[in-house]
């Protein structure tokens, strides 16, 4: 019985064993299912969650069998108690038939549940095929999609380092460039500051302002305590091109105060000082721009750098240039003497191009100085060291002494001499192309009709100003420029001294046209003059409105510049206006333009602006006096006294004479005898021993005018 009872008990613990086991198989299978259905769940939820529905059924399916196992072991115990009422024997038969019936259940239920299960979801996959096919597809591309993007940013990160390489060492070329640039945007800006017949200074290029514009606009995002000495330099550069001069200068010495610790080589160092003094001669501070020439001399003046050697030479040639601006024509003489006997045996083209300019230079302040002999000499000079030379700037060099030559012959009356130089100059530069040349031939052509103005021959003087106009009358050369409109004046002023004054106003008309909107100061200038002499022109045909209507254009247009020729020009315009409204009776309006010409320029210094302001003075007063308002006309005279009593200047001393004479007479016309006499004998105090033709008549009318005056005085009045 033990022996049947103890096989009883292995076959159930097989049995659980058995129980245990299939339902841990089953459970690892549906996993794998599981797992597969998870990988094509990562991109396609509403996939997972169908398929995780599916699973869910089948452990329903599965819980169901484990239910009816529990039955199974229900009904064995069933037996067992019936077991115990027939006999062990027949119970373990029993029992034992049991087993195996349940067994067979159990495994047929499992089998069944299993075959489901893989049925169900063949039959989902099979429903779900083609959208999952086009799933896998989908996210396949997208994969492949992503890698190719992928090798492209890796692509890109390669040639980022290789372009961030690249710009790095980009950055440092254009760093050197840059500063290479501003370093010859400086010697060409203050390159022609030692010419000293310059009209004006020719204005930088576009390109030039451009490129300093942005190299300082670039710096804005840099602390200035980062600055190197370039990067003052480019910022003193922009603030110089806009006519800042004063912050321009502290720019160009912070620079130069920088250059000292970063070991700038010479000839960047005296670029540095060139542009210091440059600055400063136009703050109208020559007395230190002449010592930092004299500093550049003292430093590198034994430097045997060919470019410090050319540098050193125009310090000397900016500094004579500049003692010449103060008259100190002796000392800026004696420069340039000291330049011919450094450098003139020098074969080195750019000091053999100073030496040339010292002489040119040399010639102009012995003209000053009124030695006329010597300074041809000087221009022969010239012409004899370098006439045969083919540098460029040498040939202008002799070309400009050539024509200074003429110039000087003209002025001396040697018309013969000054045609003879001419034609030997026309034959050597009248073809060539090089414009600065050719800025010398129509100089020298505008010289040629002025000889023969001298020499009285009319039409060869027009057809010279015509030749001018036929040669450069299209080139946007602004040198050339101003030399044509040049010749279109003299033109226009010559033909209106035969009386053509049609013919003179077309003229004048025609430079507006060529020059009106022309922003160069010389032909701004010369429109103006040309303006004025047209509104003259209109007065001698009575075309009294239209003269008024032009000097006012001349005030309408340039009223607001403040260059000093372009200030007198309508000062001049004012004037005349005043004069003409004097002359038409409306001394109203006269007084209030000779008012307005005090006004703008009363405080000017400018010598020939106060002349101008010390007329309009004296015509006021007249109006005055035209008005019966003569105690007003009195007081004008006196304020002219006070004003200009004290100065030397011949014009202005006979002005004042005149007002004296005006306020005698004034003062005779108001009763006030013996305060006219004292006028009249204030005059002979002031002027009874001068010289001047002028004062000397002045006087002797105030003579005249006391004695009258002394008539109307009863005896015992003023002796």
């Amino acid at each position: 019985m033990r022996i049947i009872l103890s096989g009883i008990f292995l076959c159930l613990a097989l049995f659980a064993t058995a129980a245990t086991s299939a339902p841990q198989k089953n459970n690892d299978e549906i996993k794998q299912v599981q797992e597969q259905i998870q990988v094509l769940g990562n991109s396609v939820t509403i996939l997972k969650e169908v398929t995780n529905t599916r699973l869910d059924a089948q452990d329903r399916r599965i819980g169901d069998l484990g239910i009816a196992t529990n039955q199974q072991a229900n009904y064995m115990g069933a037996i067992s108690n019936l077991s115990s009422m027939v006999g062990m024997g027949v119970t373990v038969i029993i029992a034992i038939i049991a087993f195996i019936a349940g067994l067979a259940v159990y495994f047929s239920a499992k089998t069944r549940a299993v075959a489901e299960a893989r049925e169900a979801v063949q039959q989902w996959f099979k429903e779900n095929s083609d959208e999952h096919d086009v799933q896998m597809n989908l996210l396949q591309e997208q994969a492949n999609a992503l890698q190719s993007q992928i090798s492209v940013l890796q692509q890109k990160a390669i040639d980022a380092h290789r372009e961030i390489d690249l710009r790095q060492t980009g950055v440092s070329i254009h760093a050197d460039k840059t500063h290479q640039m501003i370093y010859e945007i400086t010697q060409s800006l203050f390159a022609n500051q030692n010419n000293i017949d310059q009209t004006s200074q020719s204005p930088a290029d576009p390109a030039t302002v451009n490129a300093v514009r942005e190299t300082s606009q670039a710096l804005e995002s840099k602390p200035e305590t980062e600055f190197t000495a370039n990067d003052h330099l480019a910022r003193g550069l922009n603030e110089y091109l806009a006519k800042r001069f004063d912050s321009a200068l502290l720019s160009f010495e912070k620079a130069l105060e920088h250059a000292s610790t970063e070991s700038l080589s010479p000839e960047k160092h005296i670029n540095l000082m060139y542009a210091i003094a440059i600055a400063l001669v136009n703050l109208d501070r020559h007395e230190r721009a002449i010592n930092i020439c004299d500093e550049i001399y003292t430093r590198y003046s034994n430097d045997a750098n060919p470019l410090v050697r050319e540098q050193v030479a125009a310090a000397l040639l900016n500094k004579g240039y500049w003692l010449g601006l103060l008259s100190r024509n002796e000392e800026a003489i004696a420069v340039y003497d000291e330049i011919e006997q450094h450098y003139g045996q020098d074969d080195l083209p750019g000091l053999r191009e100073e030496v040339a300019k010292a002489l040119n230079n040399k010639g102009v302040r012995l003209m000053h100085l009124g030695r006329r002999e010597d300074e041809i000499a000087a221009y022969d000079e010239v012409n004899r060291r370098y006439g045969k030379d083919d540098n460029s700037v040498l040939r202008k060099q002799v070309a400009k002494a050539l024509v200074n030559k003429i110039t000087t012959l003209s002025q001396l009356g040697r018309t013969e001499e000054a045609i003879t130089v001419y034609n030997e100059f026309k034959h050597r530069y009248y073809m060539d192309d090089n414009p600065e040349v050719r800025e010398e031939v129509a100089r020298a052509l505008v010289v040629k009709g002025i000889i023969y103005a001298q020499l009285g021959h009319r039409d060869d003087e027009l057809a010279t100003y015509d030749e001018i106009d036929k040669l450069c009358g299209e080139s946007d050369i602004p040198v050339l420029r101003e030399h044509v409109a040049l010749a279109l004046f003299n033109k226009g002023t010559r033909i209106g001294q035969f009386g053509h004054r049609m013919e003179e106003i077309a003229n004048y008309d025609e430079i507006d046209r060529r020059y009106g909107k022309d922003n160069n100061v010389v032909l701004r200038e010369l429109v103006a003059s040309a303006l004025n002499q047209k509104g003259d022109a209109l007065l001698l045909i009575d075309r009294v409105e239209e003269a008024i209507a032009v000097y006012e254009e001349i005030d309408r247009r340039y009223g607001q510049d403040d260059n000093p020729l372009l200030r007198t020009r309508v000062a001049e315009s004012l004037i005349n206006k005043g004069t003409t409204l004097g002359n038409l009776g409306r001394f109203e309006e006269a007084v209030a333009v000779y008012e307005e010409i005090k006004r703008r320029y009363g405080q000017d210094d400018n010598p020939l602006l106060r002349t101008m302001v010390a007329e309009s003075l004296i015509n006021k007063s007249r109006a005055l006096s035209n008005l019966g308002r003569f105690e007003e006309a009195v007081a004008v005279y006196e304020e002219i006294k006070r004003r200009y009593g004290q100065d030397d200047n011949p014009l202005l001393r006979t002005m004042v004479a005149e007002s004296l004479i005006n306020k005698g007479t004034t003062l005779g016309n108001l009763g006030r005898f013996e305060e006219a006499v004292a006028v009249y004998e204030e005059i002979e105090q002031r002027y009874g021993q001068d010289h001047n033709p002028v004062l000397r008549q002045v006087v002797a009318k105030a003579l005249t005018n006391k004695e009258i005056t002394l008539s109307h005085i009863p005896s015992g009045g003023a002796s």
